[in-house]
């Protein structure tokens, strides 16, 4: 497997609402969910990659989601709390693109390489990956040609039993559902192991920002950390390549 490009990490609904015993079913898929999380967040804070939350804050009465009646429910859960730096995305809908900046801030980022994880599979997981794929977030290049991948880690997410269908077989079928057509699969051991490129920062990008809506939208400042952080991830990647051999 080749070096994955300008990797980035997004984290769908990852939240306290769907611990509730019978809400949402009496069965999850992929019990290891929450533990391959944990592992894939440390990985990419580690080689500091970009991370990007999204929390679902419902707007139908009764929902362990609702901000309001459920204020408990739309917290992170403790495995997915985001850090100072990371962005956090609020949606009301399946789609983490709906309502949201979320996708100018992948192009913004330069990301190439788009891991998914999150809650559910067939819902808002799914939702946000097929929405992502048709507008192409991750084409860049002149003329916008190039095409990048967008990644399910299919044992860093999870759903719900569907009526007469088991948990485990609603994940399998909307895992590969996705699979070719809008995303490839991947599993945490893999993530981790793969070699992965840090996104370069594009500083005409950056000034033209800067330009165009004034020193008070990017900083000085924010260009400088940023441009720590990729040295620092690219120290830290070459020194995983080196150790580890990619997968065939």
């Amino acid at each position: 497997m080749s070096a994955h490009p300008s990797p980035a990490l997004l984290l769908i609904d990852c939240q306290e609402g769907f611990k509730h015993p019978t809400h949402w079913g009496l069965a999850r898929s992929n019990p290891a969910f929450e533990p391959n999380l944990a592992r894939l967040l440390q990985h990419f804070r580690e080689a500091r990659l970009p991370v990007f939350h999204v929390a679902h804050h419902s707007v139908i009465p009764g929902s362990m989601l609702h901000p309001t009646e459920n204020p408990a429910g739309v917290a992170f859960i403790p495995e997915a709390q985001p850090r100072e730096g990371e962005r956090v995305f609020t949606k009301n809908v399946n789609s983490s693109f709906i309502g949201t900046n979320l996708e100018d801030a992948i192009r913004e980022a330069g990301i190439r390489t788009l891991f998914v994880v999150g809650l559910e599979t067939d819902r808002c997981v799914s939702t946000t990956i097929r929405m992502g794929a048709n507008l192409h977030v991750l084409r860049t290049g002149e003329g916008g040609q190039e095409e990048g991948t967008i990644w399910i880690v299919e044992d860093a997410v999870a759903n719900f039993e569907r009526g007469k269908w088991d948990a485990e077989t609603v994940h399998a079928v909307s895992v590969a559902s996705l699979k070719g057509e809008f995303a490839e699969v991947a599993r945490t051991e893999d993530v981790i192991k793969w070699p992965i490129r840090a996104p370069e920062l594009n500083y005409a990008t950056a000034y033209d920002s800067i330009d165009s809506r004034g020193p008070q939208s990017v900083r000085f400042a924010d260009i400088v950390t940023h441009a720590v952080s990729t040295v620092r991830s690219t120290r830290v990647l070459s020194s995983m390549m080196e150790a580890e051999a990619p997968l065939a």
